[in-house]
């Protein structure tokens, strides 16, 4: 999303990440930031802090390490909007608005019908562990939720190799999710099967402005 709230400039991330992960911390109850999203902020900041450094130096930079350091900015963005769009507009005072780079919304500005569906990638990282990922079209330079949703429905279904995919995501067993990267543990028992998922945008306010589904699904053997 192009909401510019996060500086472009990894370093100047670094010094807006280093301000808003204790301010959000001391005023959590004040800004309504639950405490599991608390926890959670203080582990990915933990996580850049040892990336970034590393991605900055030559003895350690390397291809891995970047990846990692610009994977930890990303999984701090998106919880960092999952935070903000939780917070009531009422609470935020100018301070607020000033140290966490929020600009003021328009008030009572109904989110649209969603019209596009996500942009699904999966990978396998072994040992039954499938990681998801899904873009919005027209931003699929990283993984990160519609702007008009709330998160993504999924559903999906395992079958073994050779069996024809399936039609529809009708019938199929889901789940929701708000965030656009997650790692999911499979059953070790389905090695060697199909993962076939369809994916759609919720609004879980008004489900007549969710997203339609993925009308195909995406596909990868579970390893």
């Amino acid at each position: 999303m192009s909401d510019h709230i996060f500086p472009r400039k990894d370093a100047e991330f670094n010094t807006y990440l280093g301000i808003v992960a204790p301010y959000l911390t001391t005023n959590a109850t004040r800004l309504n930031v639950f405490a599991g999203n608390v926890a959670d902020l203080a582990a990915l900041k933990a996580i850049w802090d040892t990336k970034y450094p590393q991605s900055q130096s030559e003895n350690t930079a390397t291809k891995t390490i970047i990846e990692e350091k610009t994977e930890a900015r990303e999984d701090a963005e998106e919880l960092l909007r999952i935070i903000y769009g939780d917070i009531p507009q009422s609470v935020l005072t100018t301070a607020d608005r000033n140290t966490l780079n929020l600009k003021e919304r328009k008030p009572n500005t109904p989110r649209p019908h969603i019209t596009t569906t996500p942009n699904i990638s999966l990978k396998a990282l072994g040992s039954g562990i499938m990681k998801f990922e899904f873009r919005v079209v027209g931003d699929e330079s990283r993984p990160s939720i519609h702007p008009d949703a709330d998160g993504i429905q999924i559903n999906a279904v395992i079958l073994p190799a050779g069996s024809p995919p399936p039609a529809s995501a009708e019938d199929l067993d889901g789940f929701f999710k708000s965030r656009a990267r997650f790692e999911q543990q499979l059953n070790l028992s389905k090695l060697g099967q199909i993962l076939y998922v369809f994916a759609r945008w919720v609004n879980n306010t008004d489900d007549t402005k969710s997203g339609g589904w993925t009308t195909t699904p995406v596909s990868l053997m579970i390893s």
